[in-house]
């Protein structure tokens, strides 16, 4: 007997994978739905990652714009105060108009392809099975043929990181700031520390980047490296590398401060902590019943076959442990991976750089490709 679903595709997490994956689903004439635990969908891409920073990135190039006397495309960010300095409120206003106008955009393209929204939390409670948790306490089960992870990534944080300290945030927390630091210490040289570090530092921020490696984005050639480094220098940011943090404690304010502790014995005290220590996937959100799922490290998860049988139709994205804010293919062409059993590339298929080219899904339902 032919078992039915509830669903022929059913994503966990709206962000541009889980979109795209059941809106493609959709056009397919298949049964799709997305289960997102905030208020809006669009994940972490549209509410705290891609879309902000560089919306901000954005503002931060409108004012500098207007402050040299140009005219700047984007339109200048101006202080209702008339002040030379811009206010964090004039700067994010535009980000979240850009968030709310892109989020109803969004919201509507799902509507409009027949793909179902449900809020709440998921829970795996088979192969098969997803048991959604709303917000006002009220749950239900619901069954598809074949399941997308995609539930993005969050900000790694260390130990000697306190969560505690309303002046040590992570970059998902930037566009939560009321006000602008006179100073500001970026932990961690990578693509999101760097870009950050650059857009403060447009904005008259002291800035002072700390990392253990003796030189920031690895990735990058090295001319292309020492030309950047000497740009920032040049806009005031200080580089600490090869240095590493020892510990952070508050400071007696106000205004509120920290203090940081290197473990050369160098101290430091700034008005604001930015910890860009990299990003790990967040499946550590959902909650797994079924015997068989088991977490590895950097919030990974993946099916134990010694424990229960294959499970073909759970699929995780495959970009979600690639470098942020590095090009993407086009979400067409969106990469992903089946969770389990793990595929080994051939030789002549790696790379050392990030990669997302790796094969579609091969669903059961699935048509032809059509030629680009």
């Amino acid at each position: 007997m032919e078992t039915t679903y509830d669903y022929d595709l059913l994503c966990i997490g709206s962000g541009p994978a889980g979109q795209r994956a059941a809106v493609q689903a959709a056009k397919l004439r298949k049964r799709a739905a997305v289960v997102e635990r905030n208020a809006e969908v669009g994940g972490v891409c549209l509410h705290t990652g891609t879309i902000p920073s560089k919306t901000f990135r954005e503002a931060v190039l409108s004012y500098g714009d207007a402050r040299r006397g140009g005219a700047y495309n984007a339109g200048p960010v101006r202080n209702p105060l008339g002040e030379e300095r811009p206010t964090a409120t004039g700067l994010l206003a535009r980000v979240a108009a850009i968030v709310e106008t892109e989020a109803r955009v969004q919201q509507d393209q799902l509507r409009r392809n027949g793909v179902d929204v449900l809020g709440g939390t998921a829970v795996m409670t088979g192969p098969h099975s997803v048991l959604v948790r709303g917000p006002l306490g009220g749950q239900r089960e619901f069954t598809a043929q074949n399941i997308v992870i995609a539930v993005g990534t969050r900000p790694r944080r260390t130990v000697d990181m306190p969560e505690s300290m309303p002046c040590v945030i992570s970059s998902d927390e930037v566009l939560g700031l009321s006000e602008l630091p006179r100073s500001l210490v970026v932990i961690g040289c990578g693509v999101i520390g760097v870009e950050y570090a650059s857009m403060f530092a447009a904005l008259g921020v002291e800035v002072t980047v700390i990392d253990g490696r003796e030189r920031p984005l690895e990735m990058l050639d090295g001319e292309i490296m020492v030309e950047l480094a000497h740009q920032m220098r040049t806009a005031r940011v200080t580089f600490r590398l090869g240095e590493t943090v020892a510990s952070i404690e508050p400071m007696a304010g106000p205004p509120q401060q920290a203090r940081l502790h290197l473990e050369s014995g160098k101290r430091l005290v700034t008005d604001l902590v930015l910890a860009c220590t990299g990003r790990v996937g967040a499946s550590d959100v959902l909650i797994w019943r079924r015997p068989g799922w088991r977490r590895t490290s950097a919030a990974a998860s993946s099916w134990d076959p010694t424990t229960a049988p294959a499970c073909p139709t759970s699929l995780q994205p495959a970009t979600s442990s690639a470098f942020p804010a590095l090009p993407r293919p086009p979400p067409s062409r969106a990469a992903w991976r089946p969770a389990m059993p793990s595929v080994r590339l051939p030789n002549r298929c790696r790379t050392t750089f990030p990669s997302a080219s790796m094969p579609s899904p091969r669903f059961p339902w699935s048509a032809k490709p059509s030629a680009p």
